[in-house]
């Protein structure tokens, strides 16, 4: 049989294409890494600071609004319980305030991969020769959500 003439251009154009395209998957595995590495690094450090803030605070709120109730018995018409009751509530209503604002700016703080699919899509884009163009419909985490990012 005979062979089809080798053109030396293409298959070292080929092998360049391939040693790129690998490098690229490198730099984008790379990428990921880091941006996951950074993200548990900001969830440990928000761990530690928000198991401090709990200790301390199922430690000192028992301890200060017993106290507090102790010392107002019989102020303003209101026993030892009834004012317990009413720290309780209280207290109730700061930690559902406290909730979602933490909630909240949990969620706007951590963005896991934004980069790299930022870069995955560049890459898509320009093999398909779009020339910048987004031709994914899919839209990004920050307006998936209704908010823009910060």
């Amino acid at each position: 049989m005979p062979r089809a003439p080798r053109v030396d251009g293409w298959d070292a154009s080929a092998r360049r294409l391939q040693r790129e395209t690998r490098g690229l998957f490198r730099a984008h595995v790379e990428l990921a890494r880091l941006e996951i590495k950074d993200a548990v690094r900001l969830l440990a450090r928000l761990a530690s600071v928000f198991a401090a803030a709990v200790y301390l605070v199922l430690v000192a709120v028992p301890l200060l609004t017993v106290g507090a109730s102790l010392l107002l018995d019989g102020s303003l018409g209101l026993a030892t319980g009834e004012w317990l009751v009413l720290f309780a509530l209280f207290f109730l209503a700061i930690g559902v305030v406290a909730w979602f604002q933490s909630r909240r700016r949990f969620r706007s703080q951590i963005r896991v991969l934004d980069q790299t699919v930022e870069t995955l899509h560049e890459d898509i884009d320009w093999l398909r020769g779009t020339n910048g163009q987004r031709v994914h419909s899919k839209p990004r985490l920050s307006q998936r959500s209704g908010k823009r990012g910060r």
